[in-house]
């Protein structure tokens, strides 16, 4: 069953003989996302392919984005960190264990941090989560 974008698609655009096969073929077709879109995942393979937990048939970013940083990611957003395209962070397409210490982002804070260390910013969770913080713990 065709869902979304591929109701659009042309039919020759997935059914050739490089992903899946004309109806009436008789053996095993894989009908997953890579089969078509392994060229356009801009993760590289790195995620695994079960595509769909953080994107929908409508399309792959904007609203049909179905990825959730604050809750699939063990680092939450804040409201300046949120208005960052991906890429801004996820460099070279490196999606996993990106450093999220403040200055391996923001240079100018490690001059900063040389003169006087910074103390710990708590993190302030979103009503109804509540989240491990060093500051919060550190006395």
């Amino acid at each position: 069953m065709l869902l979304g974008k591929h109701l659009t698609a042309r039919c020759d655009a997935c059914h050739n003989d490089k992903k899946i096969p004309s109806l009436g073929y008789l053996g095993t077709a894989k009908y997953d996302c890579v089969t078509c879109h392994a060229g356009e995942d801009p993760h590289k393979g790195t995620l695994g392919n079960v595509c769909y937990k953080c994107h929908g048939t409508e399309g792959w970013k904007g609203e049909a984005l179905r990825f959730n940083h604050d809750t699939m990611t063990t680092y939450p957003l804040d409201q300046d960190h949120r208005k960052l395209a991906c890429n801004q962070c996820h460099e070279n397409n490196h999606w996993k264990l990106t450093i999220t210490t403040c200055v391996s982002c923001h240079p100018k804070l490690r001059d900063e941090v040389e003169k006087k260390p910074l103390q710990p910013v708590k993190y302030i969770a979103p009503p109804g989560r509540q989240r491990f913080t060093p500051a919060a713990n550190a006395r």
